[in-house]
């Protein structure tokens, strides 16, 4: 009785260790400015352009990222953008079993300018 009952438990394990298996694929990098420092609360976008799939994350205090368990397939593409630079793409990746694609930044400030700020309110 012991035997069938470890029996079941060990094939019960294997057969959902086997269904719930994960795509073990990511993106992940850095976001810094010109002078190399990190920029936290950058926002991430990584798209999948044949699908739609879309994520989203900020950058954390070390100017990192990490976007785990994506859907595989391609043409991946990764926009970072945050106040005062212009937003940066890059594109074209494939995401396979096991990948960990590194997509790093280095942003560069943007030279626009307000022309003018309208306050308005009503009372």
């Amino acid at each position: 009785m012991l035997l069938n009952v470890m029996t079941f438990f060990l094939t019960t394990t294997i057969s959902f260790n086997t269904m719930a298996q994960s795509t073990d694929a990511s993106i992940s990098g850095k976001v810094v400015d010109q002078n190399g420092v990190a920029i936290p609360g950058a926002s991430v976008v990584v798209r999948n352009e044949s699908n739609g799939f879309r994520a989203v994350v900020s950058t954390n205090k070390d100017g990192l990222y990490n976007l785990i368990q994506l859907p595989l397939g391609k043409p991946y593409t990764v926009t970072v953008s945050f106040i005062g630079y212009p937003k940066q793409v890059k594109s074209d990746f494939a995401l396979n079993q096991g990948d960990n694609i590194v997509a790093n930044f280095k942003m560069q400030e943007s030279n626009t300018n307000l022309d003018d700020v309208v306050v308005s309110a009503n009372s």
